[in-house]
């Protein structure tokens, strides 16, 4: 018995109801993959999200105080918030902190060039939709991968372990 073939320039077919049902479920089916994807590459980016028990402001006074308390210097703070509303546009309450301390940094930008992309650190402070506050930062040891080093290069550990209390105390997290 033969096929039966069609020509690609001939109008496909009418899908019946189980037609529809399968493309429905195929959709859905790849739409969870990608989720799920996705999901797995922002745990493997090394993103590292604290829930803050505090208001915006009261997060972002905490950070900076904590940033001042460590010794590092705070280069700048980003309002990308108001850096949006200039714009005419609206964002929630959005705050970048770009901080270091050039004797942690300098020895892994001597060992890798390309981490100075990454250098200084930062931190972000921002507000979801329904006013929950989150402090999020990048883990260093992650980054050294991506710079072909390892992850447990010197200061990298004293520095993700640095990272992450300033984010507790920012956070008001235990």
């Amino acid at each position: 018995m033969q096929s039966e073939r069609t020509h690609p320039t001939q109008a496909p077919r009418a899908l019946g109801r189980s037609g529809i049902t399968t493309v429905v479920a195929t959709a859905l089916t790849l739409l969870v993959l990608a989720a799920t994807h996705a999901g797995a590459q922002a745990s493997l980016s090394g993103i590292q999200t604290l829930p803050s028990a505090d208001d915006f402001a009261t997060t972002v006074e905490r950070l900076e105080q904590a940033i001042a308390d460590e010794g590092l210097t705070l280069l700048t703070m980003i309002d990308h918030a108001a850096n949006a509303q200039n714009a005419g546009l609206e964002l929630p309450p959005t705050t970048v902190f770009l901080f270091g301390n050039p004797e942690a940094g300098t020895p892994l930008m001597q060992a890798a060039p390309t981490f100075a992309l990454d250098l200084p650190q930062r931190m972000l402070v921002w507000e979801d939709a329904n006013g929950d506050v989150f402090v999020t930062w990048r883990d260093p040891t992650v980054l050294a991968e991506e710079h072909d080093l390892s992850p447990d290069h010197a200061p990298l550990p004293n520095i993700a372990a640095l990272l992450e209390a300033l984010a507790r105390t920012a956070a008001a997290a235990p």
